[in-house]
């Protein structure tokens, strides 16, 4: 599984690039078409692993883990 780190560009400012590097990360897993998986309120990324494996084979599978929602 690839792990990345989205930058949200903000040319006036340094410190909301480095911001931005703390609020989320993506693993990515899979070939194909992208999609996206997003978590809810009270649980992490970990919610989308039995649907990560089976759609991982057909499409590229994005999993966001936002800082702010789970703990």
């Amino acid at each position: 599984m690839k792990t990345k780190t989205l930058l949200i560009s903000c040319p006036s400012s340094h410190s909301a690039q480095a911001r931005a590097q703390q609020m989320f990360t993506v693993d990515v897993k899979g070939h194909g078409k992208p999609v996206i998986f997003i978590h809810g309120l009270y649980c992490s990324s970990e919610v989308w692993k039995e649907t990560v494996e089976r759609y991982q084979k057909n499409y590229e599978c994005h999993v966001l883990t936002l800082a702010w929602f789970w703990g």
